[in-house]
């Protein structure tokens, strides 16, 4: 064009603003004043959506001047586009303002004022606003409207009312609405009601990949990871493509389960889709491949990405911990400090947590002690958990103790269990007994402090003590977790429970890990009867021993996978002293590597040795 006036450049802004391109739009907002068109309130209402989109608080201050200064009437769509600038920039009192001073106000302005609450968590606001406005408009909200308000309502955790807009969805008719029922959907996941989100999923007649997306997401954060990969196979089923956010909600079910070929095919769909461009796709596969136990290809993962953020760094250091490898993840640190990348609190979590792993007890206070020194950041709780973690594991029970009494701030239960659980490994009774009451006393949070201590009475054979503890487990309401373990074969994953008889081919596997018991006891392999924690004659702790979930599910690995293929096993709990020995025998037996993750960290089993060294 040789000649364009302001409504072809704010045609093309609009355009570029629309299509996502915000780099542009501004690029070209800028050009247009250089080449003197003298934007007009039509231009500032066409870039401010980008400029709250990227949070450009700054660009925002500096174009709402600037129609000040002009003297553009601010009327309701430009004093809505402000408002809804601010807002999106997290600046709530600036879009209070701007909203109090309009003196008409449209559905519009109504729906940029309550999701302004929404973003700077002020749902209480928002659904007040909400109140008001339909006591004042004629008409029945806007399905945009009713959709931001049960974001608030999953922001702020509160089913009652989620429920109760969900009621006026089904009143209004706008439950027919796509992006209504999606975020119907998300609402109760978020809320923790599955069985409800499940419901309603069912409910609706035409899904996109926005539904198959929440109801993934919502099942793998209420630890639900075996429905999320049943959901994304009705995905696939369905015909219906997966997306980016499909993507982000199921890897995570892939490093719960240690699905491999699941998340492998995962990362190969990404990237034939041009997923792994995002970076928050490749911080998520350095997480899973770490978790299902293949902690190079993690490395190769984080090696291709061009633009690592925090997130990448801790991912990678937090993987090479779980896998014991706590002088590579301290290499991994001086190499962020060399790159120039600021260390946040995170990454000290999982520096801390992979000294503690692997026994590296002089740099693990040296980087404690950094971290407010060097780096400004002070110690949360999650800090001196590690540490009491690495005293603890390390055998320095009076020096953990001591730790923690010197706190700057009140320890909770949870880092007195840490201390507990190196009493029972270590077999203090004494501290332990005295740990324990003060966890009793600060409330317990859940089973694992009464499991640690009965089993320390057991292992000392003290059953009245034991019996005990059991009694006021159960006057408390805190039940203990079943030991259950996964594998995955052929892309299925199968799980098991101590003793469990109900796989198919429940009497191969049973057949097998007697072969397998038979040919341990030649190599000199004795059970450890100290880990059946019931007052039961020998022979029917050998037994007990023989069929825990962890043993159950190698065995049916052995039996379903090739000769060459490794097996890795997933444990819900800390694998057992007993399992930890006779896998070793099994690995020798066998002629393969065995990974077994457990709560804590990985153990590689090959030729006899765990990768661990007994430091576990």
């Amino acid at each position: 064009m040789p000649e364009r006036d302001v409504v072809a450049w704010n045609a093309m802004i609009s355009g570029l603003s629309l299509h996502g391109l915000s780099s542009e739009a501004i690029g070209l907002f800028s050009e247009m004043q250089e080449r003197r068109v003298d934007p007009n309130s039509s231009t500032v209402v066409t870039i401010l959506p980008v400029i709250g989109e990227r949070s450009m608080l700054k660009e925002g201050k500096a174009i709402h001047s600037f129609c000040l200064m002009r003297g553009f009437n601010v009327d309701v769509v430009l004093g809505t586009s402000i408002l809804d600038m601010y807002g999106k920039c997290g600046q709530l009192a600036y879009a209070r303002k701007i909203f109090g001073d309009l003196a008409l106000k449209n559905e519009v302005t109504w729906s940029a004022m309550i999701g302004a609450c929404v973003i700077c968590n002020s749902m209480r606001e928002g659904l007040e606003l909400f109140g008001k406005m339909r006591k004042e408009a004629r008409e029945s909200p806007s399905p945009v409207i009713i959709a931001t308000v049960i974001r608030g309502c999953a922001k702020l955790n509160d089913l009652t009312i989620g429920r109760q807009m969900h009621c006026l969805t089904i009143k209004l008719g706008s439950v027919f609405d796509l992006m209504v029922s999606n975020t119907v959907l998300s609402m109760y996941a978020k809320c923790g009601s599955i069985d409800n989100a499940v419901r309603f999923f069912e409910e609706i007649d035409v899904k996109d990949s926005v539904s198959y997306s929440a109801m993934i997401s919502g099942c793998v954060q209420n630890g639900y990871a075996e429905e999320a990969l049943q959901m994304f196979r009705k995905m696939q089923i369905s015909k219906v493509e997966p997306e980016l956010a499909t993507m982000m909600g199921l890897l995570p079910a892939c490093s719960y389960l240690a699905a491999l070929q699941h998340g492998a095919c995962t990362h190969g769909y990404s990237v034939v889709q041009g997923f792994t461009t995002d970076i928050s796709i490749c911080n998520a596969l350095i997480d899973m491949y770490s978790k299902c136990s293949k902690i190079n290809v993690a490395r190769l993962v984080f090696n291709k990405i061009s633009r690592k953020d925090v997130v990448s760094w801790n991912a990678m250091i937090a993987g090479y911990g779980i896998h014991g490898l706590g002088k590579e993840a301290n290499l991994l640190f001086q190499e962020m400090q060399n790159a120039g990348q600021k260390p946040d609190e995170v990454t000290f979590v999982a520096l801390l947590s992979a000294c503690s792993h692997s026994g590296l007890v002089s740099e693990g206070k040296h980087w404690f002690q950094a971290m407010s020194r060097e780096f400004n950041i002070v110690p949360k709780m999650d800090h001196y958990f590690c540490m009491v973690d690495l005293l603890g594991r390390a055998g320095l029970l009076d020096k953990a103790h001591d730790f923690i009494r010197k706190m700057p701030f009140e320890p909770d239960s949870h880092l007195w269990n840490a201390l507990l659980a190196a009493c029972r490994i270590h077999k203090n009774i004494e501290l332990g007994e005295r740990v324990s009451d003060k966890i009793q006393s600060l409330g317990p949070a859940s089973s694992g402090n009464f499991v640690l201590l009965f089993n320390m009475y057991t292992a000392a054979q003290r059953w009245d003590d034991a019996a005990l503890v059991r009694i006021k487990q159960k006057v408390l309401g805190f039940k203990k977790r079943p030991g259950c373990s996964w594998v995955e074969v052929n892309g299925k994953v199968h799980a098991f429970v101590g003793g469990d008889r109900s796989h198919p081919i429940s009497d191969k596997i049973n057949n097998k890990l007697e072969e397998l018991f038979k040919e341990m006891k030649k190599l000199g392999y004795k059970s450890e009867p100290g880990f059946v924690y019931q007052d039961v004659e020998e022979e029917e702790k050998e037994d007990i021993l023989l069929y825990h979930s962890e043993k159950l599910a190698v065995a049916f690995g052995i039996i379903s996978c090739k000769s060459n293929k490794p097996i890795l096993v997933t444990k819900n709990l800390r694998v057992c002293g007993d399992c930890h020995t006779a896998l070793k025998y099994i690995s020798v037996i066998v002629k393969r590597d065995i990974s077994v993750r457990d709560t804590t960290r990985f153990h590689h089993f090959k030729d006899g040795i765990c990768s661990c060294g007994e430091f576990w």
